[in-house]
């Protein structure tokens, strides 16, 4: 029993103060009492992801993810910032710059997989222009987890997509791929071997 009125509502401040960090509950990582929230789930349920961030980022990285989730299952794929929210249907264009982040799933990410990956890049998601994209790379049958920057000029993000080795650029605004096309290789001349006359 506690002595003083001090010592009795030590508890409750300490666990409002936790509360007021990462406050609503993730629905996926369910409701008892040891993951409640982002930030319990970050602390005891990926333990091996350095945070250089501070509680409240964890709690804007989890919306963040529960935007993508949504938005993944309403339609083929996502692009979602940290700090701007859903990217789609804005005069943008999508490129994955970083082709060493790209993870490959066979199937639809769950609500854990992408608040890792999106923790591991978070780095990179806080940059001004970057955005957590997600979609279903059908010829090859996967989904794919990046982290894209988000251009205005289309001709930044191509240059930017050809830099990388990228396919293709999304548009935002109109909802489709952009194919980049490949510069075509200078010719070589065959040697015959003989001497021009």
């Amino acid at each position: 029993m506690a002595n003083t009125l001090r010592e009795s509502t030590a508890h409750r401040r300490s666990e409002n103060f936790s509360h007021a960090a990462g406050s609503r509950p993730v629905p996926a990582l369910g409701f008892g009492p040891h993951i409640s929230n982002a930030v319990h789930a970050i602390r005891q349920a990926t333990t091996s992801v350095p945070l250089p961030i501070r509680d409240p980022w964890v709690s804007r990285v989890g919306d963040a993810v529960d935007t993508a989730i949504a938005l993944l299952f309403d339609g083929r794929g996502a692009t979602v910032s940290v700090m701007d929210g859903n990217m789609a249907g804005r005069k943008l264009y999508a490129v994955s710059i970083y082709p060493e982040r790209t993870l490959k799933l066979k199937a639809p990410p769950d609500w854990r997989q992408l608040f890792v990956y999106a923790l591991k890049n978070v780095a990179e998601l806080l940059k001004p222009g970057r955005a957590l994209g997600i979609w279903y790379n059908r010829p090859k049958a996967r989904f794919e987890l990046d982290v894209v920057v988000c251009c205005p000029d289309l001709a930044v993000a191509i240059a930017l997509g050809r830099r990388a080795r990228q396919s293709c650029v999304y548009s935002l605004a109109e909802g489709l791929e952009i194919h980049i096309s490949r510069p075509a290789r200078p010719l070589r001349l065959a040697h015959t071997g003989g001497r021009n006359a």
